[in-house]
């Protein structure tokens, strides 16, 4: 019979009962709320030497990368134990298990994304049978992540904050999954962005259907990792407000925004309601209007976008909101308007002086 460590927070101690039952291992299951610090942990708990494998679910950030590190750097000088850590796909996490696995040769890391199924990996992990090379994996995150960081196009001055608005033609033409979308493209850029639920229908709905993955802060309720507010707070420099259908009755505040994105749809039969929503637009103006064609095709988009203001796209297919996109059309359309928040000149602006 082998034995395991399993450390997690006290609701999710229970979580793989059935496979150590099945597997025939002896579990010690010990709550994360106990263990303020890993690396005593580990120098102090004696029988740690003596166990075959040891998990550690880090989804809530409870110990910082560098603790967690230290931690494994101590246990490695003693212990021969298998190590198996389980995490969300947030930025910390990304950097802890790429560092994980590429200096400290750990394999077995379960990154716990939307659709993932942690029995069957952690099955994976204790039968060491043959699965997607996890420390391949977790190495190449980091270095994307690594690298976007590095070429970010944009300066974002300190104290900066910027509040991005969007809203659709009509009901369900995807105005919270754009929303999501320039989140993820806001994080890429360097912001720190939270979704700001304008309209009030979005997380009470997230809050019951995805409620084990959902973490109470004193700013903000995170949902995969991505903050929701209510209001703006020192952690966030840019606020994503999805306001819903664009009515009479928020326009005026649609129109406040730093940056205001119309998402819209280009079927024949949808186009009054694109030009219903333009009309409140033109009653309240915006600082820049950028319209997302959702659920579109590029012809469609070509015979139909004269309609659709000066400042247009098409937004590529998005199922996974808790994922990014792809980002390419998001550059196009709001890398400009945003350099021009941080202050920096826009390219078409720097053609013009050198033509001059």
């Amino acid at each position: 019979m082998k034995s395991i460590y399993y450390l997690a927070h006290e609701e999710n101690l229970r979580r793989f009962d059935d496979l150590f039952n099945e597997l025939d291992f002896l579990a010690t299951e010990i709550s994360i709320e106990k263990v303020p610090s890993l690396t005593a942990f580990v120098m102090k708990e004696k029988p740690i030497v003596q166990q075959d494998y040891l998990i550690l679910d880090v989804s809530e950030n409870d110990w910082t990368p560098a603790h967690v590190l230290s931690a494994v750097q101590q246990l490695r000088r003693f212990s021969s134990t298998q190590l198996i850590f389980l995490g969300k796909p947030d930025e910390e996490t990304v950097e802890l298990f790429g560092t994980l696995a590429g200096i400290h040769h750990v394999n077995n890391l379960i990154m716990q994304k939307p659709g993932t199924d942690a029995v069957t990996e952690l099955r994976a992990c204790l039968t060491e049978q043959p699965q997607f090379p996890r420390k391949l994996q977790a190495i190449q995150q980091q270095l994307v992540q690594t690298a976007a960081r590095t070429v970010s196009p944009l300066l974002i001055p300190d104290g900066l904050v910027i509040h991005v608005a969007v809203a659709g033609t009509m009901p369900r033409c995807g105005v919270t999954m754009q929303s999501f979308a320039i989140y993820h493209y806001l994080k890429s850029l360097g912001w720190r962005p939270a979704i700001w639920d304008e309209c009030g229908r979005v997380l009470p709905q997230l809050k019951i259907f995805e409620q084990e993955f959902v973490v109470e802060k004193d700013d903000a309720v995170e949902i995969h990792g991505i903050p929701f507010c209510q209001g703006e707070s020192s952690p966030y420099n840019a606020y994503v407000q999805d306001w819903g259908m664009l009515t009479q009755e928020n326009a005026v505040h649609f129109g406040a925004a730093d940056l205001n994105v119309l998402v819209a749809s280009t079927k024949p039969w949808e186009l009054p309601a694109v030009a219903d929503a333009l009309k409140q637009v033109v009653s309240h103006p915006c600082r820049e209007l950028i319209t997302l064609a959702s659920f579109s095709t590029q012809p469609d988009l070509d015979r139909l976008g004269k309609y659709f203001g000066a400042k247009n796209g098409l937004v590529p297919y998005y199922p996974d909101p808790w994922q990014p996109p792809e980002l390419e059309n998001y550059t196009k359309l709001l890398l400009p308007e945003l350099k021009s928040l941080c202050g920096q000149p826009r390219l078409e602006a720097v053609a013009e002086q050198e033509v001059e």
